[in-house]
């Protein structure tokens, strides 16, 4: 990859795009528990499909993108596991080059790239699939979803010059978050995803950034 500035310091983290379920700073996490135990407030089943969505996006982006700075041993169980016969997945793209996994981001990261800072500066998400179906149960689903997500920002690795980026993830259930926590080492340097795993990425910086 001759172009070492590929990727977006999660100082600055904006919360995806959704209802406006907050009050003042309170995070989306805090605002989803509140409306789910008031009484005066009733979740449709789309509502809630939503909240999660906007929750899930939330806490992926900033899990991945601190991952990406500070935890850069994490960074390919951010990826669904590729499957020998089938489609292959995930599928990265970086600046149009194409990489077989989410383990050779994960070595580019920690083997070829200097210290990053990203700063996220925006970000949406959408459903894609609000059933989407959990392997070993044939004929049925459960209330999984897989989403896209978008994010924009700024990148800057060492010493070279700051960039804005823009990155596209589909993101699809863990089914093996559900799984105990790993323990020692391995627990502690594991970020929180949430319950998703990244099926597509597609990054691509956009420009100089200027204040």
């Amino acid at each position: 990859m001759r172009n070492r500035s590929i990727f977006p310091s999660s100082s600055s983290m904006a919360h995806p795009r959704g209802p406006n379920i907050g009050r003042g700073n309170e995070h989306p996490e805090d605002a989803l528990i509140r409306l789910s135990t008031d009484s005066t407030y009733t979740l449709t089943g789309y509502s809630s499909l939503v909240l999660t969505a906007f929750l899930g996006a939330v806490n992926f982006v900033e899990a991945y993108y601190r991952a990406l700075q500070h935890s850069k041993r994490t960074i390919a169980s951010f990826y669904v596991p590729p499957v020998p016969g089938e489609k292959p997945l995930p599928r990265i793209v970086i600046n149009g080059n194409e990489l077989q996994s989410g383990a050779a981001l994960q070595e580019i990261f920690e083997k070829q790239l200097p210290q990053a800072r990203y700063r996220v500066l925006d970000c949406d998400c959408s459903i894609i699939n609000p059933e989407y179906p959990q392997p070993g149960f044939a004929g049925k689903t459960t209330p999984s979803i897989s989403m896209v997500v978008i994010v924009s920002g700024s990148v800057k690795f060492g010493d070279e010059p700051e960039r804005t980026f823009s990155e596209t993830f589909v993101l699809v259930p863990n089914h093996d978050s559900a799984q105990p926590p790993r323990s020692g080492r391995d627990a502690r340097n594991r970020p929180r995803r949430d319950g998703f795993l990244i099926q597509s990425q597609n990054f691509r910086t956009v420009a100089l950034h200027h204040d």
